[in-house]
């Protein structure tokens, strides 16, 4: 079957801001975000008024990695309309690429003013938070995000995250397993498991943890540091070295 795009809209004898717009989209779910981005262009020449499309551009940018410029269509979209939501929580997310943490908060509780019942934003709220290490307040958002919507492991990922930077490992296991739960095949909770049983001073059933989040991800370096870590805590440092030394080929840098 053909992977080739649509024909462009620049062949017909109309181009309307709705052909290119389609054009645009089919081009973004074949990742082709250059081209992407180039038809949304179009579409923002024949309506330069419409934040929806000032957003989709936003969202192409952000893919491709361009975050300022990103974070500019973003707000113009909310000049023209303050109201979209959408905007407000990708201005955040465009701001957190960037590292001005802070004002991606502000982006997130506006949003969350429009919508106090969205749970990505609520999410996003708390990964903020956990990068201020405000791990408290990262804690109650990641919370808000569980009751709205329990069945997301990677939110049930970074709650436990969360509270083990705030000691409470016994919740964070519990976490974890959540997480497991929703998701068996997860070698991130899997790996996060064998770090907490680590902390918690129960080194053989973190090591049997960290060796599932392998038997998943085979060329997951940081399990393999966090293995080395646990045969070292049992006494074991020739089969620690060897985790080390893996964990090195694979790239991990203490």
């Amino acid at each position: 079957m053909s992977t080739e795009p649509t024909k462009s809209p620049s062949l017909f004898s109309s181009k309307t801001k709705e052909e290119w717009l389609e054009y645009g989209k089919k081009l973004y779910n074949l990742k082709c975000y250059e081209e992407a981005l180039e038809a949304y262009e179009q579409a923002l020449h024949l309506d330069p008024s419409s934040a929806t499309i000032w957003y989709g551009k936003g969202y192409i940018l952000d893919d491709l990695k361009c975050y300022e410029e990103a974070l500019e269509a973003y707000e113009e979209a909310l000049r023209l309309d303050p109201r979209l939501i959408l905007a407000w929580n990708n201005k955040g997310t465009a701001l957190g690429s960037l590292m001005r943490y802070e004002e991606a908060l502000e982006a997130y509780e506006q949003a969350l003013r429009l919508d106090p019942n969205c749970a990505i934003t609520w999410s996003n709220k708390g990964k903020a938070l956990y990068h201020l290490r405000r791990y408290g307040e990262a804690l109650e958002a990641y919370e808000q995000v569980t009751y709205l919507d329990p069945s997301d492991a990677l939110v049930w990922c970074s709650k436990g995250v969360t509270l083990g930077n705030l000691r409470r490992y016994n919740e964070a296991l519990e976490a974890y397993e959540q997480a497991l739960h929703l998701d068996p095949h997860l070698a991130l909770a899997w790996n996060n498991k064998g770090t907490t049983l680590d902390d918690l001073m129960r080194h053989q059933e973190a090591l049997d943890a960290l060796e599932q989040a392998l038997r998943l991800d085979y060329g997951y370096a940081l399990a393999w540091y966090n293995k080395g870590s646990a045969f070292e805590k049992l006494g074991r440092p020739r089969e620690a070295q060897h985790c080390y030394e893996k964990a090195r080929q694979l790239g991990y840098r203490v």
